[in-house]
């Protein structure tokens, strides 16, 4: 969530976050945003926590880095992004990423459960 919000204030140069929580027109974004991001890191929490997957968290970085990096071009560039940057879009998305962390986790604890790894993904008793 940290890292969220250092990209958000370097990215749009100020601490005008706490100024747009209280509009009406961008608040109620920002409240579902950043409460997104908030809960995929919850979910990620937990899978390593609980079952010891890796998985979730590397296709979440990667998402990430795609987006900052998205961003960056679009910056950047001269042109005029209509539909709004790459790292709004990742915001706004949070379930896709939700989702995205979730068919990567039951894949590996298939995988780790098909293998009989040594963690055994979560199958402790």
């Amino acid at each position: 969530m940290a890292v969220v919000l250092v990209v958000w204030v370097a990215a749009y140069r100020g601490p005008g976050l706490l100024d747009a929580l209280f509009t009406v027109q961008v608040g109620p974004w920002l409240v579902y945003a950043f409460g997104g991001a908030a809960l995929v890191g919850a979910a990620l929490a937990v899978s390593f926590d609980r079952y010891g997957l890796v998985g979730p968290t590397v296709a979440v970085t990667c998402l990430f880095a795609v987006a900052v990096y998205q961003l960056w071009q679009a910056l950047r560039s001269p042109y005029v992004v209509l539909v709004g940057d790459p790292f709004q879009i990742y915001l706004v998305g949070w379930p896709v990423v939700l989702c995205v962390a979730v068919l990567v986790g039951l894949a590996e604890r298939y995988v780790r459960g098909a293998t009989g790894g040594e963690h055994d993904a979560g199958n402790v008793s």
